[in-house]
């Protein structure tokens, strides 16, 4: 529930943060993404304890999509600034 809190405020302050709609929008729809992927990344952590085989990809894969996801991405939001500052250049 405190993560389902804590994802509650984040939008908040962010749609309340007084940057333009068009830029809010994007980097509302990046966040979402940051932590749709990490959600998606700890059902596989969680499900990986009862998988028979469980390799290396799918380590490196519940890493990308739950770790480096919310570690590089989701405190300092990189591409969420990025997006706030009309400064994006990715995908």
């Amino acid at each position: 529930m405190a993560g389902d809190l804590a994802e509650c405020y984040a939008h908040e302050v962010l749609m309340g943060s007084g940057f333009p709609p068009e830029r809010l929008v994007r980097a509302g729809a990046e966040l979402s993404s940051i932590i749709e992927t990490t959600g998606y990344g700890q059902v596989l952590d969680i499900h990986s304890s009862h998988m028979e085989e469980f390799c290396q990809s799918d380590l490196m894969r519940l890493h990308l999509w739950k770790t480096s996801r919310y570690t590089v991405q989701g405190p300092p939001f990189l591409s969420v600034h990025s997006w706030l500052a009309g400064t994006w250049t990715g995908t």
